[in-house]
């Protein structure tokens, strides 16, 4: 067949189509779950030094325990998060992506590897860290979140000794929207506290913005606390503590105030 009487449009066509068949497709990496996923704000509990502060300040007693685990115990894995998230995936096989970077922390060196698994509609993410010979690639976080980051849920492992490690935390979280987020930390380390929690929400009732859930397993009492971030004013439920379930208020002084 003589080259000349083929159309010079059906050339080009077929051109382009071997071109595209020769191009390996874009591997688009998966989500990653987000910063918000770990994080938990605790600081507007400050013990009040008001005379009549009771209320305010049984508050911040049961969220002492809370504040503690979080700000300390917890601030190594949530460093290792955090560093790694600053990353860009790189794709290795079998819809397998790969972040390797380095966390300098109080002079020492950890390396830190990231796996991300894309699942279609979720995404399993396993974080590593190295350091010397001490530990090896000791697995920390293990979770599964939906691409669309509107939920996800996170095991955290705490190191403990020949390399090894015992289940820390369980942490489930939903961002609805920007302004209607929950976080739950959930206490998996072996002893009496295994099973408490901290539930923190957005709170819908349009006066109280904030919200925590306080759960303790052993006596199977809930501390209900609400308050406003901008106006400080709040009010605490516990059973247990009060031998009730009326609501005891503070007011924007951290004050007792008779609740409205």
């Amino acid at each position: 067949m003589n080259i000349r009487n083929i159309p010079i449009l059906s050339i080009i066509i077929f051109l382009v189509s071997v071109h595209t068949s020769c191009v390996k497709p874009e591997k688009i990496p998966p989500v990653l779950p987000p910063v918000e996923s770990i994080l938990l704000d605790l600081s507007f509990f400050k013990e009040a030094t008001g005379e009549e502060s009771t209320y305010y300040n049984d508050a911040v007693e049961e969220i002492v325990f809370w504040q503690i685990l979080i700000n300390d115990s917890f601030s190594f894995q949530k460093d290792l998060l955090e560093t790694v998230l600053d990353n860009e995936l790189e794709y290795q096989a079998e819809q397998t992506w790969l972040i390797n970077d380095e966390l300098i922390r109080n002079n020492k060196s950890y390396d830190i590897l990231l796996f991300c698994i894309d699942e279609t509609d979720t995404v399993r993410s396993k974080l590593y860290f190295s350091i010397d010979t001490t530990y090896i690639n000791l697995l920390t976080y293990d979770g599964i979140s939906f691409n669309d980051n509107s939920q996800g849920n996170w095991i955290i492992n705490k190191p403990d000794t020949l390399n090894t490690y015992i289940k820390f935390l369980t942490v489930n979280w939903n961002i609805y929207s920007e302004e209607n987020k929950e976080i739950k930390f959930t206490n998996s380390l072996p002893g009496g506290d295994n099973g408490n929690y901290i539930l923190s929400k957005d709170s819908t009732d349009g006066i109280y913005d904030s919200y925590i859930n306080l759960y303790n397993k052993a006596n199977e009492n809930r501390t209900i606390i609400q308050w406003n971030s901008l106006t400080n004013k709040g009010r605490i439920q516990d059973l247990l503590k009060y031998s009730n379930e009326d609501w005891y208020c503070w007011d924007e002084n951290f004050s007792d105030t008779e609740c409205n």
